[in-house]
């Protein structure tokens, strides 16, 4: 069994910190076995009777069957559909999109892990009445026939609850037994903990003329289906002096999603009618899945004043012509770099090149340098072979007028990675595979919008899927932490403390705060291998600095890192690599019994030792340090 942070003793924490410089890893022997259920193997769960059932929800399924009296059919002649939802207590139902597919007029949609719920409605845990038991959501797309059916299969199974099941159909009784609620999806639905609403109110507060978002349609196995849903929004959107940007469809996924821009002054009635539950069309508009924010993925440029070093890459062996087989998905590095000349094969299909100046060239650079490299301070034996660069990322302005390489405004982050992974490997028409022998891709990007709440986001899926589509290692980082460190001790007790001490009030802290501090898409994927940063490196850090190491120097995960819980209670991140030690301002006066720390944006060492884009023009040597999770 893990345990949760939360239950993580002082005790525990400190002892972490003493064998931190001592590190010991245990790996027990391989065994295959069967993938546990979700629900499988545990309590039993005890269940109302069918008459209880029939008595509290025959009046639910009487009023869905009476709603689609009301719809009226399409001026294309198409019948009206709803999403119903099923919401079941216990354990995982087997096979019921299976038997879904089997009733005419109902289309299986998808199904979500809900919060667990405390015990009602006859429903228990048998052998812990009192804790709480797991609660499941499927949704289905269904028309008048499917509804009618689906009554009809209610009624025969209140009425002979014992009878065995049409072949095909035993899915259902499991249903009807477990069900807690039949509703039908909702607008409370498409916004919950999807951030999109403090995305939108962040937006106008920066006086944005127009505003982007995404929109998740429900994926529809029919491709007409899926037209008819995608003119369906546009026709809303447009209604409300909006646009759809673009959209994609991966059916491998199960995805289809629309990148959206109303004006803002629709967003901000939009914002305000959600408040007061006044919903518009477009937000009750039943072909979408989710509203959320526009995919995330951004990194501040350092400015023309930071610290940098030059750099000597002395001799190091040529890199072969041999082909690549790392790809990094990132932003464009600085190819002529002296420590990245030759070793670097840029390919750029959607000329984001266009939109760089040199100086921009940040990110991407100190990644390819570590590929190529490792830390510059203690450099070890370069890739022979050269480095495979497509660019994912653009230069764009922060609303306070800050520089950003981020992902660009016009494109779906989903669609941008699909076609990037797609093109190393496959035929695109006359076209062959541009790196066909590529078998690892990093991916040092995470959406801090997107944190993993309870199910995968779709970013995270097409990884798994590409991965296992194409054999592939995908890198990905866990995204960093960047809030600020507050200490339950006042401004100058601190001071007094032993580093020992400072860094368990450190750890205590960052446990407690564990809710906030959760992974971001994409790195709940199962199937790519999900990079935290340690608090390391091999730098030496400038006299007098007068920075504070909140973690005294100890190889503990980092600050900007986190543990947290992914896709079915696995442990994020899954390996841990030095990310460089992260050090902190001096706090400034706060609350009483408090003490607030932010990060140190600083360039200087302590931190990974980087290869940077100069000042100058045809500055080729210069260096720079770095801290995160992307490194």
């Amino acid at each position: 069994m893990v345990k949760t942070l939360s239950a993580i003793t002082h005790t525990q924490i400190l002892n972490w910190y003493r064998m931190a410089n001592r590190p010991i890893l245990l790996l027990p022997e391989p065994v295959l076995t069967e993938k546990a259920r979700r629900f499988g193997g545990g309590a039993p769960i005890g269940k109302p009777t069918p008459d209880q059932q029939h008595r509290r929800l025959q009046k639910k399924f009487a009023d869905i069957a009476n709603s689609f009296k009301s719809l009226q059919a399409s001026t294309q002649g198409i019948e009206p559909e709803q999403v119903l939802v099923f919401e079941t207590i216990g354990e995982h139902v087997e096979n019921l999109a299976k038997a879904i597919s089997k009733v005419p007029g109902l289309e299986w949609l998808s199904e979500f892990d809900l919060e667990d719920v405390a015990p009602q409605e006859g429903f228990s845990n048998k052998k812990a009445p009192d804790e709480d038991i797991p609660c499941r959501l499927y949704a289905v797309m269904a028309n008048q026939h499917g509804i009618t059916k689906l009554l009809s299969l209610w009624n025969e199974w209140h009425t002979n609850p014992d009878k065995r099941a049409t072949t095909g159909f035993g899915p259902f009784k499991n249903v009807f037994i477990h069900l807690r609620d039949l509703r039908r999806w909702s607008v409370e639905d498409r916004l919950h903990e999807t951030r999109v609403i403090e995305y939108w109110e962040e937006n106008l507060s920066f006086g944005q003329s127009a505003i982007r978002f995404e929109v998740e349609l429900w994926f529809r196995s029919d491709s007409q289906s899926r037209d008819q849903s995608q003119r369906q929004l546009q026709q809303l959107v447009e209604a409300s002096s909006g646009r759809l940007v673009t959209h994609a469809v991966i059916p491998e996924i199960q995805y289809h999603g629309i990148l959206a821009e109303l004006p803002a002054d629709l967003v901000r009635q939009t914002v305000d009618d959600i408040r007061n539950e006044q919903f518009t069309e477009l937000l009750r508009c039943n072909d979408v899945m989710f509203f959320r924010p526009h995919a995330q993925a951004h990194f501040r440029h350092s400015d023309s004043e930071q610290d940098l070093e030059s750099v000597d890459p002395g001799n190091p062996p040529s890199p072969t012509m041999g082909p690549p087989v790392v790809a990094l998905l990132d932003g464009l590095p600085l190819e002529k770099h002296s420590t990245l000349d030759g070793r670097v094969i840029i390919d750029d299909p959607d000329d984001f090149r266009a939109g760089y100046a040199p100086l921009q060239q940040q990110h991407a650079t100190a990644m390819a340098s570590l590929i190529c490299h490792g830390e510059l301070e203690s450099p070890g034996t370069p890739l022979t072979r050269p480095v495979y660069s497509r660019p994912i990322l653009q230069p764009s302005s922060g609303f306070q007028g800050d520089s950003y390489e981020s992902v660009p405004n016009n494109v779906l982050l989903v669609d941008l990675i699909h076609r990037a992974i797609r093109r190393l490997k496959d035929h695109d028409g006359d076209e062959p595979p541009v790196a066909p022998e590529v078998k690892i891709v990093n991916l040092s990007v995470a959406d801090p919008y997107r944190p993993f709440v309870r199910e995968m986001s779709p970013l995270a899926r097409l990884l798994d899927w590409l991965a296992w589509h194409y054999n592939l290692l995908i890198l990905v980082s866990s995204g960093n932490q960047t809030q600020d460190v507050v200490l339950t001790t006042d401004e100058t007790a601190w001071q007094d403390m032993e580093p020992e001490a400072l860094a368990t009030e450190t750890l205590l802290t960052l446990r407690d705060d564990q809710r906030l501090r959760r992974a971001f898409s994409p790195s709940e994927s199962v199937n790519a291998l999900t990079v935290g940063a340690l608090h390391a490196d091999k730098s030496t850090p400038r006299a007098g600095d007068r920075r504070v190491d909140l973690l005294g120097g100890s190889r503990l995960p980092s600050p900007l890192s986190t543990i947290s819980s992914g896709y079915l209670m696995s442990v994020k991140p899954d390996i841990y690599f030095p990310g460089g030690r992260q050090y902190f301002n001096t706090p400034l006066p706060g609350a009483e019994g408090e003490t607030k720390f932010t990060i140190s944006t600083a360039s200087s060492p302590p931190g990974l030792k980087v290869a940077s884009p100069g000042i100058q023009p045809l500055e080729l040597n210069r260096c720079t340090y770095i801290c995160g999770t992307s490194p």
